[in-house]
């Protein structure tokens, strides 16, 4: 038996693509999973991952003592100027869940989980092509940490 060993320039160039764009998509599949991987473990840590974090409880505990989120500041009590939606959303899982830092976890978790997928449709439907806007994806979530 023997081995062709003669190959064209396009085809070494075709070859050599089809391999680039495979390391691309795994390069991308990993960024995906290791944001998911952090993004998971940090869901049940117990204590503040940055300092608003705290104060963000303390919002989500007045919405369910049914006191105002917008007042003049005071000692006890300096609002957010943020809009209420995450607040209120947020205190409808800490029902679920419990009070603390979780409920707000999972609210921010699964908006950024929409994100990733807003993005990837968004642009597969721009560009025609699934392996685009996977990329697209991949390149937000890869960039988590900036």
């Amino acid at each position: 038996m023997r081995w062709n060993l003669r190959f064209t320039m396009q085809e070494v160039i075709k070859e050599g693509l089809k391999l680039l764009k495979s390391a691309v998509m795994i390069l991308a599949a990993l960024s995906i999973l290791a944001y998911l991987a952090v993004a998971i473990r940090r869901l049940s840590y117990p204590f503040e991952l940055e300092w608003m974090e705290g104060a963000m409880v303390n919002h989500v505990q007045r919405v369910l003592a049914g006191q105002p989120l917008y007042l003049p500041p005071t000692i006890e009590f300096i609002p957010f100027i943020y809009t209420p939606f995450y607040f209120y959303l947020s205190a409808i899982v800490s029902r679920i869940v419990g009070e603390g830092f979780l409920a707000l976890r999972l609210v921010s978790f699964a908006s950024s989980l929409g994100s990733l997928i807003l993005i990837a449709l968004i642009v597969r439907r721009e560009t025609g092509q699934a392996r685009t806007g996977f990329l697209a994806a991949a390149f937000f979530a890869a960039t988590y940490q900036i």
